[in-house]
């Protein structure tokens, strides 16, 4: 989907901008968006705060806070850290200390992520406050379930 046929979905009212307060969009990056001067890589998880529309760009601000566990699976040690040795992005002076990334979209440009409701499976994982990532919490869900049936 194009950025601008994003905001025409979501922009009804003609606002400047839509803030997400209460019930904010999970987004999935399905592509790394590098090129506008983040982190963010293909499968990473973030919470979506605020869309505009700023002279034909799609201003996006989301939040990574909730998804810090599950996009430490997906960072690679692409950015240089001292001594010349490469680090994660969550590792290098460039992570947000706030936990909040804005980027531009091309309103022509498709959409570097896909929108969809939250994901329980995923609030259930930060609930439990484990010590295994994601992947392994889900398997270890999966054998309780074939376990008990």
């Amino acid at each position: 989907m194009q950025a601008r046929e994003f905001w025409d979905i979501i922009n009804r009212d003609d606002k400047p901008f839509i803030a997400f307060t209460e019930k904010q969009p999970t987004i999935t990056f399905t592509q790394d968006i590098r090129e506008y001067s983040t982190g963010l890589e293909t499968g990473m998880m973030a919470s979506l705060t605020h869309v505009a529309e700023k002279q034909d760009m799609v201003h996006i601000v989301c939040d990574l806070t909730n998804f810090e566990a599950h996009n430490k699976i997906f960072e690679q040690p692409v950015f240089e850290g001292e001594n010349g040795k490469f680090v994660k992005w969550s590792e290098s002076f460039f992570y947000p200390e706030n936990r909040i990334v804005e980027f531009f979209v091309e309103a022509k440009n498709e959409l570097p992520f896909e929108v969809g409701q939250g994901n329980e499976l995923y609030k259930e994982y930060i609930e439990s406050k484990t010590d295994l990532n994601y992947v392994k919490w889900l398997e270890a869900e999966v054998l309780k379930l074939r376990e008990s049936s």
